[in-house]
């Protein structure tokens, strides 16, 4: 199947963070020299799937071990961004359930048989509630306009594209049944917020670094 011209734009928005990332890595915190470290892997994650979907040969494991490793390094990034332990316990605590949960139904499902839908929507959700957390901890923290942390862009782009790709996944069988056509613009909103959370991951590294 032809890629949409969205799709090609949604796979090139993640090169924008990750050069961003390079050019100013000296000059940044522990947290978004992290999410730096993550923008990196993000892009070889989508370039092998790219390049493993055009040979016809199954991409989804490479997704699979992606998603662990996504999961625990925006976990150390808002980790290192908050102040508060209770939020921080939280954060370790979810973090951990889902790599148990990930091992687990790595091992029950006898290794990487199939595109793990149910698993995909665990790590969504799990980081949703990561980056509301971390949204209203920084709400309450009135040290510096919210603009101005890296940590807000950050969270806001990680609400807004696991939310919308949490609504596809949930709703992938029911769209199709409905018709191929609203099952692309379903994907095609999923890439725009995609691109969207990119740019602003871009911006968040663009930000001066909190004291």
């Amino acid at each position: 199947m032809a890629i949409p011209t969205l799709g090609y734009v949604h796979l090139l928005s993640f090169l924008f963070p990750a050069f961003v990332g390079i050019r100013n890595y000296a000059k940044m915190d522990r947290p978004m020299r992290l999410l730096t470290l993550l923008c990196i892997f993000a892009v070889v994650n989508i370039v092998v799937q790219f390049l493993l979907g055009r040979w016809g040969i199954r991409n989804h494991i490479v997704s699979d071990y992606y998603r662990v490793l996504e999961v625990s390094l925006l976990c150390g990034v808002f980790w290192l961004s908050v102040t508060q332990q209770r939020v921080r316990k939280v954060m370790v605590i979810l973090a951990m359930l889902f790599v148990l949960a990930w091992f687990v139904d790595l091992v029950l499902s006898n290794g990487h048989q199939r595109l793990n839908n149910e698993m995909a929507m665990t790590s969504r959700m799990v980081l949703l509630v990561m980056s509301l957390t971390t949204l209203y901890a920084e709400l309450r923290n009135e040290r510096t306009s919210l603009a101005e942390r890296s940590v807000f862009w950050v969270s806001t782009a990680v609400a807004l594209y696991t939310a919308g790709t949490f609504l596809v996944l949930a709703f992938s069988n029911y769209l199709l049944v409905l018709g191929r056509t609203y099952f692309d613009v379903a994907w095609h909103i999923n890439w725009a917020l995609l691109i969207a959370a990119n740019l602003m991951y871009t911006k968040g590294m663009m930000c001066k670094p909190q004291a």
